[in-house]
């Protein structure tokens, strides 16, 4: 069964998104290094599970 998303939600969930990425930039920048690329390519897959489909 697939739900609806309206437009608000899919604005929701990519800010939400959004701000999972500038948490991953800040946090790789305070270690001063880190792979970013799994990161911030799964956000919007995370997003989507934790606020939406949970």
């Amino acid at each position: 069964m697939m739900s609806h998303l309206t437009d608000d939600k899919i604005k929701f969930l990519e800010e939400k998104a959004n701000e999972i990425r500038q948490s991953v930039i800040r946090m790789l920048l305070e270690a001063g290094s880190g792979h970013s690329a799994g990161s911030l390519g799964m956000a919007d897959i995370f997003t989507a599970f934790y606020f939406h489909i949970s």
